[in-house]
């Protein structure tokens, strides 16, 4: 911003203004010693050229600023994914937003290439304005040679002045071309905005997965926390819980699971009826990760919420919300509002409520919610599991890793670890029958 200011204020004050005096002081020199139908003359180059270079200017601040917002769109965008990059591949949105991208930059090379051609455009017909002008006052100049009234030595002095005119006049028009990118910048600086292109569209519903966990260990390293021998299946269309105490091992088997991290021993696939594939299959719509920690994009509330793979709707998206007591005041809910980086407008129950609305849009084989509802009260995420089970029912395998009783009593089973093992796999009624089982939920106050 400050050298695009310098531009305007040295360019189109300080550099402008004598040019413009001098040639006042030529014209007046012309006039009196070869009469005022040369002043004429060049006075009619000069507000032709004055005034294509106007209009060149005009020109070339629509093109300068649509080119400053590809610069900015293509920009944020790039930005937007890298910060999301885990985000993005939970999702399988690689080739959205490697779409996105390369929209974005191919709009940012044709604003560039629209740029040059606005110069060059410009540049010629400055050069046609001055061209003609000036063959006409020499043309005048041959005519009054031959017919006695001036003398050739006029004639030359005429081209000398004619020569000593056109430089001003080209530096003018530098000076408005460039001021014209410089005042752009200006005006987007003060209120630049961005687009998103629209999602696209995920696969038709897949069947329902059946995930085997096989023999599978994990550790991340020496010392560290880690996984031995698991095995477990989570049906197709069920509903199960990992439960644990912190440190179990239950966010490493959903990001096992997922495909986040890759086990050190043994094998976990998904099984749709047709065949076995190994996870993780998000970009085929099989597996999905929502972790506890969203981090939204740096756009728009709905474009947080129409965020690939979902097929939710604008309409649907605010129903929900709005049901979830999005906004604790009642307030109407606008889907234009800026969420800030990584959702920084929005309060942690918000943006688990605008991840949560999302799924409700997903077309997936399973869907993995790693204390995905831990930001939000009692009341808020009974609602949201209540819409997210009648939305997906038998169609999608969820798995929860949750810390919540009320999680463990609606599921079809239940995954109970410790220690990096499985401990027991059932429903919680049975469950609850062994004291170790009991003395987890006790140890949180349930």
């Amino acid at each position: 911003m400050p050298y695009s200011l310098g531009v305007v204020l040295d360019g189109l004050i300080w550099r402008t203004g004598p040019l413009v005096l001098q040639l006042a002081l030529s014209l007046a020199v012309i006039g009196q010693m070869m009469g005022a139908g040369y002043v004429v003359g060049f006075l009619a180059l000069a507000v032709g050229f004055v005034g294509v270079s106007w209009l060149g200017f005009q020109r070339q601040i629509r093109v300068a600023r649509v080119h400053n917002e590809n610069l900015a769109q293509s920009s944020q965008r790039l930005g937007d994914v890298l910060k999301n990059a885990r985000r993005v591949v939970s999702n399988g949105a690689i080739p959205h937003e490697v779409k996105g991208v390369e929209e974005t930059f191919d709009l940012r090379e044709r604003s560039e290439a629209g740029v040059n051609g606005s110069l060059s455009q410009l540049s010629g017909m400055q050069w046609l304005v001055m061209a003609l002008a000036l063959g006409a006052v020499m043309a005048m100049g041959g005519r009054d040679v031959l017919l006695g009234r001036i003398t050739t030595g006029d004639f030359v002095l005429l081209q000398a002045y004619a020569i000593r005119l056109s430089l001003p006049l080209s530096t003018v028009a530098f000076v408005l071309s460039q001021s014209a990118s410089a005042l752009a910048t200006l005006s987007e600086v003060l209120g630049l905005q961005g687009s998103v292109p629209a999602p696209i569209l995920p696969p038709r519903q897949p069947k329902p997965a059946t995930v085997t966990v096989d023999g599978v260990s994990f550790s991340y390293g020496p010392g560290r926390a880690q996984l031995q021998d698991i095995s477990v299946d989570f049906p197709a269309g069920s509903i199960s819980v990992i439960v644990g105490a912190n440190g179990s091992g239950k966010s490493t088997l959903a990001q096992l699971i997922a495909g986040q991290l890759v086990p050190d021993h043994g094998r976990i696939f998904a099984y749709t009826g047709r065949s076995a594939t190994d996870c993780p299959t998000a970009a085929a719509g099989s597996v999905l990760y929502i972790p506890q920690r969203t981090s939204l994009f740096n756009r728009t509330l709905r474009s947080n919420l129409l965020y690939p793979p979902t097929q939710l709707r604008d309409t649907d998206a605010l129903v929900h919300l709005q049901a979830w007591g999005f906004q604790s005041d009642g307030r109407a809910i606008d889907l234009d509002l800026p969420v800030g980086e990584g959702g920084s407008a929005l309060s942690g129950g918000q943006v688990q409520k605008v991840e949560l609305a999302r799924l409700l849009g997903m077309r997936a084989s399973c869907l993995i919610l790693d204390e995905a509802t831990s930001a939000l009260d009692p009341v808020s995420e009974g609602r949201v599991m209540a819409d997210l089970v009648a939305t997906h029912g038998s169609r999608t395998t969820l798995i929860f890793v949750s810390h919540r009783v009320e999680m463990a009593e609606r599921a079809d089973q239940v995954v109970w670890m410790d220690g990096g093992r499985v401990m027991a796999v059932g429903s919680h009624s049975d469950l609850i029958q062994r004291r170790e089982y009991r003395q987890l939920w006790n140890l949180q106050h349930y």
